[in-house]
């Protein structure tokens, strides 16, 4: 009998499969890097999956079809679009109906995909092409007391404690990074020691990015360039201050409702 546990072999009682679904019923976080992923073979593992908590996977090389066309639509909500929600439920829906019409796999199967569409919804699940960390992001810390949003253009990798949006708007980054998005985060978050928040995405995804014209965007990415031009300028807090101002003009703020935005500052 096998006793040596530290690789996962396709020997009987030692697969990957059967090594996964021993090691994972004690699981509550579960963070993995594939080479490839298969929609066709989820249904193999979803219930092995259900009581984890939270499931990060990340592709390295190559993801099927499927599983590319429903994680595009995913990022629809990723990219923290205000009104992306209702188009992606609606877009899940008539991608799955067209999928399972044409489909010539068996119930395990669609289970399976359905299952993984569930995971994705629900926020249990995310998944990232591993060609996403090679492209221009916006990074964040899981912890801080603000919005600490980092444009990383240098191909960087994220680490278990902070988070990406495949994006690197910088009308999108003046918006995350200026004071009213912290305080409307503070609304939907829960406080933890030490005045810090969890920014995890599910909350992220209840606040509204305002649907800005061009025209409207171009004072905030005007400054937004400037600071990342010198983000150790003396200038910064000055240019700071004015996407805070742009931001309660832009989202119609009252002079009174700035006051209360501001009071969490003072």
């Amino acid at each position: 009998m096998k006793t040596d546990l530290t690789f996962f072999t396709n020997e009987p009682g030692s697969s990957l499969l059967d090594r996964f679904k021993k090691t994972l019923k004690d699981v509550r976080y579960f963070d993995i890097l594939v080479g490839y992923f298969r929609t066709s073979g989820f249904f193999n593992l979803y219930q092995s999956l259900e009581t984890i908590e939270k499931i990060r996977i990340l592709v390295g090389l190559n993801i099927d079809q499927r599983a590319f066309e429903i994680i595009d639509v995913h990022r629809l909500q990723r990219n923290i679009d205000f009104e992306s929600h209702k188009r992606t439920k609606e877009t899940f829906t008539d991608n799955l109906t067209t999928e399972m019409d044409h489909s010539q796999d068996n119930y395990e199967t669609e289970l399976g995909v359905k299952k993984f569409i569930e995971f994705l919804q629900s926020g249990k699940m995310e998944i990232a092409y591993y060609e996403e960390f090679e492209k221009p992001k916006i990074v964040y810390a899981e912890i801080a007391t603000e919005g600490k949003f980092l444009l990383d253009n240098k191909k960087h990798y994220s680490d278990t404690m902070t988070y990406i949006i495949a994006d690197s708007s910088e009308y999108l980054l003046a918006i995350l990074n200026s004071r009213l998005w912290t305080f409307l985060f503070s609304k939907v978050s829960s406080e933890i020691s030490g005045g810090f928040f969890r920014w995890k995405k599910q909350y992220m995804e209840l606040l509204p990015v305002f649907p800005a014209t061009d025209k409207q965007k171009a004072p905030l990415i005007n400054r937004v360039e400037k600071i990342l031009a010198d983000p150790n300028g003396s200038v910064v807090p000055r240019l700071e201050r004015e996407i805070d101002e742009l931001v309660y003009k832009l989202y119609g703020l009252t002079a009174e409702e700035i006051k209360i935005v501001e009071g969490k500052y003072q």
